[in-house]
C-alpha cells in the first residue's frame, strides 16, 4: 500500500494559466508527464521512498483563490518496485554487524571481525547514506521555486 496522501493541495502565486504552465515546466526538470487539459491536467511523476522506487499518476484541478490559485493533484494510481542491489547490499552489512556482536559469544569469529566492519561501513555508504524521499511535497516545492524565479513578462511577449 503506498504511504502517500491520495489528495496533495497546495495554494500558488499566480493566474492559473501560469500555473499550469509551470506544472509543465516542473514535471519536466522531474522527468514526469504533463498533459494539460481544460483547467487541469494529468500528471505523472516518478518517487522515492527509501528503497522502494515507482510513480504516482492522477489529475490536477485548478481553483482561483483570488490573486492565488489552488492546486490539487488526485493520485489515481501509484506504481512501486523494491530497489533490489541495495536491500542486498544491506542484507550484507547486516550480516557484518552480526558477526561483529556474536564473535565474543563464538571466539573463533575474531578474525571475521574486520570483514564485518567492512560490509556494515559498504552498507552505510553505498545505501544507508543516499536514502531519499521525493514524493509530491517536494514536487510541489520545485513548482513553488520555478514561480518564484519567473520574471514578470511584458504583455509582448
Amino acid at each position: 500500500m503506498a504511504s502517500w496522501r491520495r489528495r496533495h493541495r497546495v495554494e500558488v502565486t499566480g493566474k492559473p494559466a501560469e500555473v499550469l504552465e509551470a506544472v509543465g515546466e516542473a514535471a519536466d526538470i522531474w522527468c514526469g508527464e504533463w498533459r494539460p487539459f481544460g483547467t487541469g491536467g494529468h500528471l505523472t511523476i516518478p518517487v522515492s521512498v527509501g528503497l522502494r522506487r515507482g510513480s504516482l499518476s492522477g489529475d490536477v484541478s485548478m481553483r482561483p483563490l483570488g490573486a492565488n490559485s489552488e492546486l490539487t493533484f488526485h493520485v489515481q494510481e501509484s506504481q512501486y518496485k523494491l530497489h533490489i542491489p541495495a536491500l542486498v547490499v544491506l542484507l550484507m552489512g547486516a550480516a557484518g554487524g552480526l558477526l561483529l556482536v556474536a564473535w565474543p559469544f563464538f571466539p573463533v569469529l575474531i578474525g571475521l571481525t574486520p570483514a564485518g566492519l567492512v560490509l556494515m561501513f559498504a552498507a552505510w555508504f553505498l545505501v544507508a547514506s543516499r536514502l531519499k524521499t521525493r514524493g509530491p511535497a517536494e514536487f510541489f516545492e520545485l513548482l513553488a521555486e520555478i514561480q518564484d524565479s519567473e520574471e514578470p513578462r511584458s504583455p509582448s511577449e
